[in-house]
């Protein structure tokens, strides 16, 4: 090698040296912006997922009261039912008890309608005129 090819190496070395600190630099700095970079995304994530985390924590509170709203709910109507089926089955049995009445009543004045007749064929028998006669005989 001559000395011109030498005066342009040696200068091209010596630059190269100088420049690997400053390569090292750039590379670490790239390596520590990646790693804040990942690290605000990460602490995004965790913040977005604790949100995440707190809003299904209150809908399942939601949930919970809503549920219980309605648990108490259908054993008030539960109740309601229950009150209601009682009045039914005691109508019934009422209901039951004036048929029977009716239908005693009915016999009765069946009863009294013959009776009747009876007593006023035999006033006309004896030739006189009855005081009362049922509409349908007169």
């Amino acid at each position: 090698m001559d000395n011109n090819s030498l005066s342009i190496i040696i200068p091209v070395i010596v630059a190269l040296i100088a420049a690997i600190p400053g390569i090292i630099a750039v590379v670490a700095q790239r390596k520590k912006d990646k790693i804040e970079v990942e690290a605000t995304a990460a602490e995004k994530l965790v913040a977005t997922s604790a949100n995440i985390n707190q809003s299904y924590k209150d809908l399942l509170d939601e949930f919970k009261t809503s549920a219980d709203h309605c648990r108490s709910k259908l054993e008030q109507m539960e109740l309601q039912i229950e009150d209601q089926e009682k009045l039914i089955r005691e109508l019934i049995a009422e209901n039951q008890k004036l048929k029977e009445l009716v239908a005693g009543t009915s016999q009765v004045v069946e009863e009294l309608k013959i009776g009747i007749q009876l007593l006023v064929d035999q006033i006309e028998k004896l030739g006189h005129k009855p005081a009362y006669k049922p509409k349908g005989e007169q």
